[in-house]
């Protein structure tokens, strides 16, 4: 009984004694109870395998993802205790709103259990919509469709769509928490996106702080802000009238006429593992991730033209824009700069729960290494890292 209760093997028997010899040991017949096969069912929201026309239930998920969450196996002793744990894992796809165990004795064979998986599936597919305010955006709205259990492979998939005050983006990601036959539980991410976003030294009501043609050429480092170096604005200077027919006065708002802004055209990828051995059951803190991203970048204007210059947004008193206020938005003053970058990656989590954690921690460090694929491709690494820890408190008891 001991046996059974603590370590789990509710269907273990013993009978006997069998035999006991002539130095009396005795020697008892043990029958654990072993896992035949494991059948999965689809119910009803009342928990029928039948619908209201006597046909059976039909689930969207594939019988595979379901299967693989269970650590038990055909010709494994039965374990209540490795059984619960494997129903908390399905639990946690959320992909199913109940679960129902029920163990069928398989007819001739004592002690052989065939475990049936009662799934009662929950809605998996949300349009989202609204609005909000964020430091990137300013004032926008949003619109969102999501299927968290797309073809019924447990594959998340979101298109976004977002317009605010600053630009819009829209965006298309996919993810595969498991990829199909990887004992190492190794997920994939991919997102292909577009957005136009004005950048943000051109959204203060001053115009920011940005150095112009003049300074490089004089030598001043009053005033100052640039994202290329000296030698590519240099040999830019006798394209300053250029940058100044190319202002256009098409523009989604009155920023003294200025419209400058980022179109982003890219795709990234990204695999992430965790470190447990070639155990999909086992449960790690540690996991590392690699991936690669691809960005096109071209500075615009308002009406979509190009636009590789940009004024300050300074507030002239003759309505003319001087020579030092005009300066390069794009790398190398190019009409369009290309991104290539490879991704590495280092987690530690232990919370007790990924959506909504109450306890636990979780550290994080990212670099991406950006490469030159050409002479408008800037090499560049960029690094970050980010840690938080839940504390779990009892202010509000609901």
């Amino acid at each position: 009984t001991l046996f059974r209760s603590k370590r789990g093997y509710s269907l273990a028997r013993v009978s006997g004694p069998k035999r006991i010899t002539s130095d009396g040991v005795v020697r008892l017949n043990v029958r654990e109870g072993t896992v035949a096969g494991i059948q999965v069912e689809f119910l009803s929201k009342d928990g029928e395998t039948n619908d209201e026309k006597g046909n059976i239930i039909n689930g969207k998920t594939k019988p595979w993802v379901i299967k693989r969450e269970i650590s038990i196996k055909p010709g494994d002793a039965f374990n209540r205790t490795i059984l619960e744990s494997d129903l908390k894992r399905l639990y946690r796809t959320s992909l199913f709103s109940d679960v129902k165990v029920t163990l069928k004795p398989v007819t001739g064979e004592r002690g052989k259990v065939v475990i049936i998986l009662g799934i009662t599936e929950q809605s998996t597919g949300s349009l989202s919509g609204g609005i909000g305010y964020s430091q990137s955006q300013g004032v926008f709205g949003q619109v969102g469709v999501q299927d968290t259990n797309l073809f019924g492979r447990a594959w998340s998939s979101t298109l976004n769509f977002t317009y605010g005050q600053y630009g819009g983006l829209a965006n298309l990601t996919f993810s595969d928490p498991w990829i199909k036959g990887d004992k190492h539980r190794t997920s994939f991410r991919t997102s292909i996106f577009l957005s136009r976003e004005v950048p943000q030294v051109f959204r203060s009501s001053d115009g920011g702080i940005i150095r112009g043609a003049s300074d490089y050429y004089q030598g001043s480092t009053t005033n100052a802000y640039d994202i290329n170096s000296d030698k590519h604005v240099k040999g830019k200077f006798d394209s300053v009238d250029d940058a100044k027919k190319s202002k256009s006065n098409t523009s989604w708002f009155d920023y003294d006429g200025n419209s400058v802004a980022l179109q982003r055209t890219g795709a990234s990828f990204v695999f992430a593992r965790p470190l447990n051995g070639g155990d999909p059951y086992k449960k790690v803190p540690w996991s590392v991730l690699l991936g690669m991203s691809v960005q096109n970048i071209k500075p615009i204007d308002y009406s979509g033209s190009s636009r590789p210059y940009g004024v300050a947004t300074t507030n002239f008193k003759d309505g003319k824009v001087p020579d030092n206020e005009v300066i390069c938005v794009s790398y190398n003053c190019a009409d369009e700069n290309s991104l290539f970058g490879v991704r590495t990656g280092l987690t530690y989590n232990t919370l007790n729960d990924k959506r909504n954690p109450t306890s636990g921690h979780f550290w994080k460090f990212g670099t991406e290494q950006f490469l030159s694929i050409g002479q408008d491709s800037p090499t560049f690494n960029r690094a970050k890292t980010s840690y938080s820890y839940f504390i779990p408190v009892n202010f509000l008891k609901l």
